[in-house]
């Protein structure tokens, strides 16, 4: 794709939609620039056919995608110009968003299982699919069995789908305040309607777990697609954590979804200690490190197992003495 992109672009530049790629490409003599934008543009693409193919779908007929930035404006005659050009080269159509498109709608429109496919299918070690491909494993399921394991290892045992970032939540309430400042409106927290969806009824902010919600976008968004799924069956397993040590608290907290990042909005809450949780000045289960490459940061966590190693060994023969 790349090469096939070196050849379209510089007979697009002069066109008006590619403006901002003909400034940067205006020196070029050796032509590194070109090849660094094709190939970058072709690794662009190349995500857009797993991720988002339909916007491919309707730029190859020409139309445009509501509510995209200014980059579709080159984007979109730029691919349709890739279609058309391979097409030229009487090479064929096909492609990884309409070929798995075609096999989806294969699988649905079939009445019976077709041959050749496995009474069922394991899937494992895999923390995240694209849309299209759960799309394909689904109607694959409609003649045989999937069996999904480990497919992300949900933290929390309750909804969290709708939890919100505290630096999301943040942000919005700043681009708020400044639409009610150049508009002269409400300020948020005086507009009742909208500031209410930000706080739960007790009217604290709606964060949930704020670790999770920062931390968890990418699993979040991922289990509201599975959860999407027809024909489904989920099977939980989630244990019980002993919050004995620090790593133990965070991974109950988010567990059973409660947020302790906050000990108290006044003095008495302050005073008080059943919100409290002592903590093993020597308590080492979350430490940082400052690793300025790769193989360090492997360095550190081979002397860091090593050294956990050794001090399970040694507890345990102590233990073995003293009995």
């Amino acid at each position: 794709m790349s090469w096939k992109l070196m050849t379209l672009l510089p007979q697009l530049l002069e066109r008006e939609d590619f403006t901002l790629l003909r400034h940067y490409l205006t020196d070029d003599s050796d032509k590194r620039k070109l090849f660094q934008l094709s190939s970058k543009a072709a690794d662009l693409f190349d995500q857009y056919l797993v991720y988002r193919p339909d916007w491919l779908a309707q730029w190859e007929t020409g139309h445009l995608v509501e509510g995209l930035g200014e980059a579709q404006a080159w984007q979109a005659p730029l691919w349709k110009a890739l279609v058309e050009y391979t097409d030229e080269l009487g090479q064929p159509r096909w492609h990884r968003a309409n070929l798995y498109q075609r096999f989806i709608e294969t699988l649905e429109s079939a009445t019976t299982c077709p041959p050749g496919l496995p009474s069922r299918v394991f899937i494992c070690g895999i923390s995240a699919l694209p849309p299209v491909y759960l799309q394909a494993l689904q109607a694959l399921g409609k003649h045989i069995e999937i069996h999904l394991f480990s497919l992300f290892t949900n933290p929390c045992r309750y909804y969290w789908g709708d939890i919100k970032d505290p630096a999301y939540l943040a942000k919005l309430l700043t681009r708020q305040r400044r639409h009610s400042f150049e508009d002269r409106e409400l300020p948020l927290f005086r507009d009742s309607e909208n500031a209410g969806q930000l706080f739960n009824s007790d009217g604290e902010q709606d964060v949930g777990n704020p670790l999770l919600a920062s931390w968890g976008k990418l699993g979040r968004d991922y289990i509201y697609l599975l959860s999407d799924l027809e024909s489904s069956q989920e099977l939980d397993a989630f244990v019980d954590v002993t919050p004995d040590n620090l790593l133990h608290n965070i991974q109950s907290d988010i567990l059973e979804l409660e947020n302790r990042a906050v000990a108290g909005v006044n003095i008495e809450e302050f005073s008080r200690s059943d919100n409290k949780r002592p903590l093993d000045p020597l308590d080492s289960s979350i430490t940082f490190h400052v690793c300025h490459s790769p193989q360090r940061e492997v360095e550190v966590l081979h002397d860091r197992l090593y050294c956990w190693r050794c001090w399970r060994k040694t507890r345990h023969l102590l233990r073995a003495t003293s009995s």
